[in-house]
């Protein structure tokens, strides 16, 4: 079929011959001077072993993960370049996360959270993001979606 079911929505499918890429993130703001800069600041600055938890809404379906570079990572999810689980659920808001010192850590907190029970996860989101908000503005140091002026 021509088009992929995103929960309610009905997204069209994007052939191999169609024009739009997606391309990495670095080539997404290498024309953007303006966020260039913070970009660099913050890979810099996330470039620390994390573990992290998306949510497709509040309640709903979560995926628990581990990245190195947690920016390069939550924008990969919400661009949908990866596929996979996330992309077949619609899973991209990011609700909780945790950096560790060293990525054996950082690996072994996300084995331990995987076999967690579902109201355990949910609680360990409502004592840090007890609206269930999406941190995606946050890790990229705006204070709201939408007003890049910040």
């Amino acid at each position: 079929r021509g088009e992929v079911r995103c929960g309610k929505y009905r997204l069209p499918r994007e052939s191999p011959s169609s024009p739009r890429k997606r391309g990495s993130m670095d080539e997404a703001v290498a024309g953007h001077s303006m966020f260039a800069g913070v970009v660099a600041r913050l890979q810099i600055l996330m470039k620390r072993p994390t573990v992290y938890i998306l949510a497709a809404k509040p309640r709903g379906t979560l995926y628990v993960g581990v990245t190195s570079n947690l920016v390069r990572r939550i924008w990969e999810h919400r661009e949908g370049t990866t596929g996979g689980f996330t992309a077949r659920h619609c899973v991209k808001r990011l609700v909780w996360y945790e950096q560790h010192e060293t990525m054996r850590s950082a690996i072994a907190r996300e084995k331990l959270l995987k076999r967690w029970l579902r109201p355990w996860k949910f609680e360990l989101i409502r004592t840090t993001n007890p609206k269930w908000r999406d941190l995606w503005p946050d890790i990229i140091g705006r204070a709201r979606a939408g007003n890049p002026a910040n």
